[in-house]
């Protein structure tokens, strides 16, 4: 595969009252470059506008919200090498009900059903290696 996601999650526990960053790093690790969706934006495996979504082994709450879909300005060229970065607010958009440990693995997907990518783009789910997080 030529794309290539990390979740770098912080090494302190994640508090449920405040704001949660991690990082999330796409890589193009090809030797071409690939059309990609540069919006990043969160969701769930369901959501209709999203581009990273996550696993999460406990219960959650959803956040409510409505999004555009990406326009065209979106997808961009990904050279080979480079990197797209994006922090996202895990316990914004996954409301976890409880202190504990957490496996959490994120998911990248640039196809939507309602959009079609430009020629070029990235078809398919580039998905993280499992990390875990303390939450308390």
């Amino acid at each position: 595969m030529t794309l290539r996601l990390e979740l770098r999650v912080p090494s302190d526990p994640l508090r449920r009252a405040d704001p949660a960053p991690v990082t999330l790093v796409l890589t193009n690790a090809g030797p071409a470059p690939l059309v990609v969706n540069r919006r990043m934006a969160p969701g769930y495996v369901d959501s209709v506008s999203r581009e990273v979504y996550f696993d999460v082994d406990g219960e959650y709450g959803k956040r409510k919200y409505e999004r555009e879909l990406p326009a065209p300005s979106d997808f961009v060229l990904l050279e080979a090498g480079a990197q797209l970065v994006a922090e996202i607010d895990l316990l914004g958009w996954y409301r976890l009900r409880a202190a504990g440990s957490y496996r959490v693995r994120a998911h990248y997907q640039c196809r939507e059903e309602l959009v079609e990518p430009p020629p070029g783009a990235f078809v398919g789910v580039v998905d993280s290696a499992p990390v875990t997080i303390v939450v308390t």
